[in-house]
């Protein structure tokens, strides 16, 4: 069984409190950590809600194209783009 959220959190705060005053760090050196500790995590909620975003837009995408099939037709009824596949000889 999965710890609740509340009770997580409230376990979390009372542990980190208890970490805090058994460090006997000064204020600063505690403030300059969690000040890098909240910009890492904002980076991390930055890319989850990217992520996030990304599969629900595709998930709307893949039901309105299920809703409505006739308004899209699957990528390989669509004729293909012609593409330059010459390759130059003085690229690298």
């Amino acid at each position: 069984m999965q710890k609740p959220s509340t009770v997580a959190y409230r376990d979390f705060v009372a542990s980190l409190n208890k970490l805090i005053s058994e460090s006997e760090l000064p204020a600063f050196v505690l403030i300059q950590t969690f000040q890098n500790i909240t910009a890492q995590l904002a980076k991390i909620e930055e890319r989850q809600y990217a992520a996030d975003k990304a599969e629900y837009e595709r998930q709307l995408r893949a039901a309105s194209a299920a809703d409505n099939p006739e308004r899209d037709p699957p990528a390989a009824s669509k004729p293909a783009a012609h593409a330059n596949t010459t390759q130059r000889s003085d690229t690298p």
